[in-house]
């Protein structure tokens, strides 16, 4: 019966700590996901990407391909 006891026990503190882990890292996501947001360093780097997007789309495009047929109803006269 003790052993049983010890056996639940050892589940519960074993749960209560995976939740407090848990709970810390939410906590550690909030602090990093905040000092990301207000390093002016990173903000500028990544609208630097975001305007390295825009210009991709803009630079090198071809106009679309297009396929053109044409027949003559009378010969070429070919002879002068």
């Amino acid at each position: 019966m003790n052993k049983v006891k010890n056996i639940k026990y050892m589940l519960l503190m074993f749960f209560l700590l995976i939740g407090g882990i848990a709970y810390n890292q939410d906590v550690l996501d909030g602090y990093l996901l905040e000092a990301a947001k207000n390093n002016p360093g990173l903000q500028s780097r990544f609208n630097d990407y975001m305007a390295s997007l825009e210009k991709v789309p803009q630079v090198g495009t071809l106009p679309d391909p297009q396929i053109t047929f044409g027949y003559f109803i009378q010969p070429v006269e070919t002879r002068v």
